[in-house]
């Protein structure tokens, strides 16, 4: 309830640079998780899952963010 309360005291133009902002990290965190993947694969190395959980969590949470700052978009117009 604090993350909406936070959103709905933002201006709509801080809100679109949230959007634009948690689209591109959400992007490079995607990225980072395909080229830790592939540098294994290419190095026959044991890959290891655990750090792949911890920048699903992250994902998860800008998600969260993104919508939550959608949903606050759509409600101003």
């Amino acid at each position: 309830m604090l993350l909406v309360k936070y959103i709905q005291d933002e201006s709509t133009k801080t809100l679109i640079f949230y959007i634009i902002v948690s689209i591109v990290i959400g992007f490079l965190i995607s990225k980072w998780i395909i080229s830790n993947r592939k540098k294994a694969e290419e190095e026959n190395e044991y890959y290891h899952f655990l750090s792949d959980y911890r920048l699903y969590g992250a994902l998860i949470i800008l998600l969260i963010g993104f919508v939550a700052t959608v949903a606050e978009l759509l409600k101003r117009v």
